[in-house]
């Protein structure tokens, strides 16, 4: 377990462990991709913390929490997002579809979006930081990244492979068999139910990201009919960025 973690962490983070895999190890590694999420929400939630422990401003704490988030993930998923909304935009289907996804060019829906997320992630970072202390921002960070990486395992589980020779075909061939669901299952119900134990937003977090993972389920079926690595990229940043907001909503109102 502790090699597949290391080579996932190398594959989707820009931290250069010395365990860089080949993609068909990545795709066997990655029913453990939640305990990629720990790390993410564990780095990122104590940085978050430490800023909060120093009592230094919110806006800015928010603006350095991005910072490091970029800097930590390289904006692949980010760039991941941009494509599948600029295929939304396009209004085709299939692979007329994905032949927008892999324009490099960004289009304004893509950069619009992009925007919004950014927005909304700062604003919800902003009250999270004003709301809680430390130890229950360490929580809330955790259970977001976790939830955000298990939404790509999830749809790579859920739907087809591409019908091509693309990053997401091995990883979503791996994802649909037993014994990967097994130790995904077994993986994520350990880190899930550890916070929700620590902290009862936790439990709300994983509804509403079980919500969107359906709600993504249900859209990438209509559009592409299959998985690809933009769609994961798309689905991290999305539920990333949804339950930022849910959470900072939920402790304004409790």
């Amino acid at each position: 377990m502790a090699r597949c973690l290391a080579k996932l962490i190398t594959f989707l983070t820009t931290i250069p462990l010395p365990a860089k895999g080949r993609l068909d190890e990545i795709a066997s590694c990655f029913p453990y991709v939640p305990l990629v999420g720990l790390f993410e929400g564990l780095v990122l939630g104590g940085f978050l913390a430490m800023l909060r422990i120093l009592d230094i401003d919110s806006l800015l704490s928010s603006a350095l929490y991005l910072s490091l988030h970029a800097l930590l993930t390289g904006c692949m998923h980010l760039d991941g997002f941009a494509d599948y909304v600029d295929g939304i935009a396009s209004g085709r289907r299939g692979m007329d579809m994905v032949r927008v996804m892999k324009d490099p060019r960004k289009g304004s829906f893509a950069v619009t979006w992009v925007c919004i997320a950014i927005l909304l992630t700062l604003s919800s970072t902003k009250i999270l930081v004003e709301e809680l202390d430390p130890k229950n921002l360490v929580i809330d960070m955790v259970a977001v990244y976790v939830l955000s990486t298990e939404a790509m395992y999830l749809l790579a589980a859920l739907e087809p492979e591409e019908p091509y020779e693309g990053m997401a075909k091995r990883i979503s061939c791996e994802a649909r068999k037993r014994r990967n669901v097994a130790k995904n299952v077994a993986c994520m119900a350990t880190i899930i139910a550890s916070a929700c134990i620590l902290e009862i937003h936790a439990i709300v977090a994983t509804i509403v990201a079980m919500i969107i993972v359906a709600a993504l389920h249900l859209d990438i079926r209509r559009r592409l009919g299959f998985v690809t690595g933009d769609v994961l990229g798309f689905a991290y940043e999305t539920v990333r960025t949804c339950l930022l907001v849910t959470l900072a909503i939920s402790h304004i109102a409790t």
